[in-house]
């Protein structure tokens, strides 16, 4: 399992870390089973995945980063973007 490089907690998605807030720079669009953290197979747990949408919209959400600056801003727009094509 990955570590946040900020606070050293485990990370589900390459999109951020949801302990320290800190939204990672993506270099390659995850698949979906990869943004929400989850192994690859054919039945998906419904209430699990609305469970982790939520909580990494909440994450990425770009309402809370407006005053973070341009490049914080334009991750978390880019993660939650990601996040709604993956659902």
């Amino acid at each position: 399992m990955a570590v946040c490089p900020k606070c050293a907690s485990p990370v589900e998605t390459p999109l951020g870390c949801p302990s320290c807030g800190t939204l990672f720079p993506i270099e390659q669009d995850p698949d979906p089973f990869e943004a929400f953290g989850l192994a690859p197979r054919f039945r998906v747990d419904k209430e699990d995945l609305r469970r982790r949408m939520l909580r990494f919209s909440r994450m990425t959400h770009p309402d809370f980063f407006a005053n973070a600056g341009p490049e914080m801003l334009e991750r978390a727009e880019r993660a939650s973007a990601i996040l709604n094509a993956s659902h």
